[in-house]
């Protein structure tokens, strides 16, 4: 976790933002892929 924190402060805001974005729709689209595939 300290490792995660050292390269988050060296990300430039651009990065982190991205990294957001990401993360976010991750947690989106994982539940959707995982109902999907439920249902097949």
């Amino acid at each position: 976790m300290k490792d995660f924190l050292a390269d988050w402060r060296r990300w430039s805001p651009a990065e982190r933002i991205t990294a957001i974005v990401l993360l976010a729709l991750l947690a989106i689209a994982l539940p959707a892929l995982v109902k999907a595939a439920a249902l097949a």
